[in-house]
């Protein structure tokens, strides 16, 4: 009896890693079209108050840089960018109703990625209302991304990432 619960078990994961696998066919995204957006400022305005010895309160106004490399043609924005792509493929949100409707299209996702990681969707556009909320529930399925390493440069990365969906196979 037992040997015989660890065989189904085992069918059961290896059922799923299938289903899985015909998942991340269905989505593809190719990282040489992903557009990295410059920003309007390249500078931040900061006004830091503080309190001198005596007491005395001191504000001072600090202009920052948000990137101090440039994005383009920066290897460890590239990588990173392929890291980006490669967990929004490796997400799994359930896509039953898109496989039924055996849809394709493509989708726009413009977004803004803080330095620790967390982002902000700005918009989602594409040529299906289905294939836009099915985006939608995969981004916030993600949550967060890795951070953006140091050495890259940035503060912040605001990209367009084109989704291209084939749920007719």
């Amino acid at each position: 009896m037992f040997l015989n619960s660890i065989l189904v078990f085992t069918l059961m994961i290896s059922a799923n890693f299938a289903l899985g696998a015909d998942k991340v066919k269905a989505i593809s995204i190719n990282p040489s079209k992903i557009e990295i957006i410059k920003g309007k400022t390249q500078e931040k305005n900061m006004e830091i108050t503080k309190k001198n010895f005596h007491g005395k309160v001191v504000t001072t106004h600090v202009t920052e840089k948000i990137n101090t490399k440039p994005a383009e043609g920066n290897k460890f924005v590239t990588d990173y960018l392929k890291q980006v792509s490669s967990t929004i493929l490796s997400t799994k949100v359930d896509s039953k109703k898109l496989s039924k409707k055996k849809l394709k299209g493509s989708v726009m996702a413009k977004i803004q990625i803080q330095k620790n990681g967390e982002f902000d969707v700005l918009f989602i556009q594409g040529s299906n209302p289905l294939l836009q909320s099915y985006t939608e529930r995969l981004l916030e399925e993600i949550g967060k991304f890795s951070p953006i390493p140091k050495k890259a440069g940035q503060a912040e990365l605001q990209i367009q990432i084109p989704i291209n969906y084939n749920f007719s196979k």
